[in-house]
């Protein structure tokens, strides 16, 4: 078993904590543990294994998840905590995670501001922070990951103007924004900078004025909701 590289137990419900046998599976690439029903706190260690890849323990409403002191070369690829109980903070050496390219945490309930290192992200192609009680302004770190095709920081506390810095994000298709407290008018060019979209929700903020004619430059453009502005 010490050989094991991938081990996906999706959906099946334990009903019961992480066993610890896991943190002997050093070699271990991929752990897939969604809608397990797990409770208790899962194993840290876990993140510092020295090939692991993906790590998926989304799903587990009861599940304990304390991120570690990560450590330069780790190789994750993949991290989705959302809908379990992050606890604490998410650690400042979250810089050091430069190959991974899916960061989900999405209604964790994880407490704190994030990290400025979280700019250091380069690979990132996926950014969920859905849910997540964020206030404040968007951070300005956000328009370094510039290889983001989704950004999600819906159902947060996000005020002020539309974030100028989204404007780097030329390679985005995802987009929401919705139920924050952004205020002003949309930027003029917003369609412009942002032509990849296929997917973009600015609803239920506090928007006003004129839809900006570069919106009509997102020839992509599948969903596009704007409503309660």
């Amino acid at each position: 078993m010490k050989s094991l590289k991938d081990l996906n137990l999706n959906g099946v419900n334990f009903y019961s904590p992480v066993p610890e046998s896991l943190i002997n599976l050093s070699s271990l690439v991929s752990l897939s543990l969604r809608g397990c029903s797990l409770v208790g706190e899962f194993p840290n260690d876990i993140f510092l294994f020295p090939n692991i890849q993906v790590i998926d323990v989304s799903n587990n409403d009861d599940l304990i998840v304390v991120l570690p002191q990560f450590q330069s070369g780790n190789s994750l690829r993949l991290l989705d905590s959302s809908f379990t109980k992050l606890s604490g903070e998410v650690p400042e050496s979250i810089g050091y995670l430069k190959s991974l390219n899916i960061l989900n945490l999405k209604q964790c309930g994880f407490t704190g501001k994030l990290p400025d290192t979280m700019g250091q992200l380069k690979s990132l192609n996926v950014l969920d922070l859905n849910s997540c009680s964020l206030s404040g302004t968007v951070p300005s770190w956000v328009g370094n990951l510039s290889q983001l095709t989704y950004l999600d920081i819906a159902n947060n506390n996000f005020k002020g103007h539309l974030p100028v810095v989204l404007r780097n994000l030329s390679k985005l298709t995802y987009l929401d924004l919705s139920h924050n407290k952004f205020i002003g008018q949309l930027p003029l060019s917003f369609g412009k900078d942002l032509a990849e979209l296929t997917f973009l929700d600015l609803g239920f903020n506090l928007f006003r004025g004129p839809i900006p004619s570069s919106f009509g430059s997102m020839s992509q453009l599948l969903h596009l909701h704007l409503s309660d502005n």
